[in-house]
């Protein structure tokens, strides 16, 4: 049975969204399930939902995901991430986002990587060929590659971002959000298998996280198909240098 608290929380969501996916992620991995009743899907393409005055009026920025607990608001996927932790997490799953400071500062570091470098990188890569057609600007495209570089460098042999090399690393929001991150450039068909590190730590985290098909592979499908249909460019994406073409 659901405890109270948690019927008290409810989602507003799209499968489409990538930072809805790591809402989602974090949910499974605190073994927290909502009901249906509790899951709004807001249709960001076709009906834009997402700027009809009723979602206006819980979210004045009118994205996803959004999170309404108990009358409290919370919009911005990584916010809510280490909230859904700190405010319902059981004892044995707080990990996901650690109670001694220093594990947090480094998690917070690595959110604000994902948010304010790698995700930006490809929204600016993707951004101008949706909104006006233009077609891939090679110069934004080696910033993803300079993102996936810093990303190896953070990741550094390691399953998880954060810990050491020798198995005691820990599963924590950060994973899950890189993860949903990815899941943009996997949805447009943009291949970054050359970076070994990225592509074996996506690999184990998929296979690791139980619920990474349940909560992301369909949205990541339909975006797939609908990229095809209205995206010029699907499948023109590149890597944009060579092993020896490093920018780092």
């Amino acid at each position: 049975m659901l405890n109270q608290a948690i019927n008290s929380l409810k989602l507003y969501y799209s499968i489409y969204s990538a930072p809805c996916r790591t809402v989602l992620l974090t949910l499974k991995c605190l073994d927290l399930d909502l009901p249906p009743e509790s899951m709004r899907h807001v249709c960001i393409y076709k009906k834009f939902e997402q700027f009809e005055p009723w979602y206006e009026q819980i979210n004045y920025e009118k994205i996803v995901p959004t999170i309404v607990d108990n009358g409290f608001v919370l919009w911005e996927s990584r916010a809510i991430a280490k909230y859904l932790v700190q405010k319902h997490a059981k004892s044995e799953k707080r990990s996901l986002y650690p109670s001694d400071i220093r594990e947090q500062a480094l998690v917070d570091r690595i959110l604000y990587f994902d948010q304010g470098v790698l995700n930006q990188s490809i929204c600016d890569y993707f951004k101008p060929q949706y909104d006006s057609k233009s077609p891939p600007n090679p110069i934004l495209g080696a910033e993803i590659d300079r993102s996936l570089q810093l990303l190896e460098k953070i990741i550094n042999g390691k399953n998880f971002v954060l810990g050491g090399t020798g198995g005691d690393d820990l599963l924590t929001i950060a994973d899950l959000s890189i993860l949903a991150t990815l899941s943009k450039l996997e949805s447009m068909n943009y291949s970054y298998d050359r970076y070994e590190i990225v592509s074996k730590y996506v690999e184990y985290l998929k296979d690791h996280i139980a619920s990474y098909r349940e909560c992301c592979q369909d949205g990541i499908n339909q975006m797939k198909k609908w990229n095809r249909k209205n995206f010029k460019y699907v499948e023109s994406h590149i890597y944009h240098g060579t092993p020896n073409e490093r920018i780092i």
